[in-house]
């Protein structure tokens, strides 16, 4: 998909059945193929993204851990910077901790597993 992101779920109201929207960015791949396109919503893109590596399917992971924590703190990692700072913030740190109110409130170490 390339751009696992909160505008591109959609929550059906009726059955709470979940839909992802928006392959723009989707690729098609075989076991064998990588990119290294750099594309995405910088606050949700993996590290090996924003760094041109060869990729396949784990920086949906990531995007997907990136939604949980905005699901749990109200916002993505490193959203109170902009958009390249993001980027130089998930290089350097990597996902960003939830604060210890939400930790409290949500069982984000199990996610952690």
């Amino acid at each position: 998909h390339r751009d696992i992101k909160s505008d591109n779920i959609l929550i059906r109201y009726q059955d709470g059945g979940v839909k992802l929207l928006d392959f723009g960015f989707g690729c098609q791949l075989n076991p064998q193929e990588k990119r290294n396109s750099v594309v995405g919503t910088s606050f949700w893109m993996a590290p090996e993204v924003i760094k041109h590596q060869q990729y396949a399917e784990k920086p949906d992971i990531w995007s997907f851990g990136a939604l949980l924590h905005e699901i749990v703190e109200g916002e993505p990692p490193y959203f109170k910077s902009n958009p390249v700072k993001a980027m130089f913030w998930i290089c350097k740190r990597g996902i960003a901790q939830v604060s210890k109110d939400s930790a409290a409130i949500f069982p984000s170490e199990d996610l952690q597993q």
